[in-house]
């Protein structure tokens, strides 16, 4: 509506006066709301609900690298087990280095798991350290991370770092959404009242469920 000024068709000439005539908000709001929407909407579709003033937080990270990477600071702070506010967010954010435009979910999630779990510091006095002063020997022994694991032993990758596995959960939200606002009497009301109009929507919806089953019938397909 802003874009293309069509709030002026409806006879309201200015912006601020439109938004405020129909939902009762500054336009300072409305703006903040516009520049915020992909990231909630991204995080819905995972699942998440996050409230407008913790998806404010994540917008000067959408601003330099990307409503993607917004999106992956909130999914890796709820799935650490933290308890997510917009405090939370705000500390891990001023803590993240700056993360490329280019950078991929998987490097922001890196980045962010550094800023919960810092790695421990070897306090001077502590004597495991080597040293010239110490008994250990030239090669020390390779610790875990240095030993081939067996197969199995691995570290299994967390899902969600795959933007693909994200579109497949993005998906699944929207058809749980879809299925609740729909029922069998609302469509026969519909089809009663607007015939054509209804049923060319029934058509549209049938072709748009056909092709998700088209797409998602890859999983049953033999490995």
């Amino acid at each position: 509506m802003k874009t293309g000024n069509l709030h002026r068709n409806s006879g309201t000439p200015n912006f601020a006066d439109y938004v405020w005539e129909n939902w009762e908000i500054s336009e300072s709001h409305a703006q903040r709301l516009m520049s915020e929407w992909r990231i909630g909407e991204s995080l819905a579709g995972m699942g998440w609900r996050p409230r407008e003033s913790q998806v404010r937080e994540l917008t000067p990270v959408a601003k330099v690298s990307g409503d993607a990477a917004a999106v992956a600071v909130y999914d890796t702070l709820a799935r650490a087990g933290t308890r997510v506010t917009s405090r939370a967010l705000k500390d891990v954010v001023q803590q993240l280095p700056s993360i490329p435009s280019n950078s991929t979910p998987a490097d922001v999630v890196r980045a962010v798991r550094e800023i919960l779990e810092p790695p421990t510091p070897i306090l001077a006095n502590d004597t495991s350290a080597d040293s010239e002063y110490s008994d250990a020997p030239e090669h020390p022994k390779p610790g875990p991370s240095d030993v081939p694991q067996e197969h199995g032993q691995d570290e299994k990758p967390d899902p969600t770092d795959s933007e693909n596995v994200r579109r497949l959960m993005q998906t699944l939200a929207h058809v749980t959404d879809a299925a609740k606002a729909i029922s069998r009497p609302a469509v026969t009301r519909a089809v009663n009242e607007h015939p054509e109009a209804a049923m060319l929507v029934v058509s549209e919806i049938e072709t748009a469920l056909g092709k998700i089953e088209r797409a998602i019938a890859v999983r049953k397909a033999p490995r």
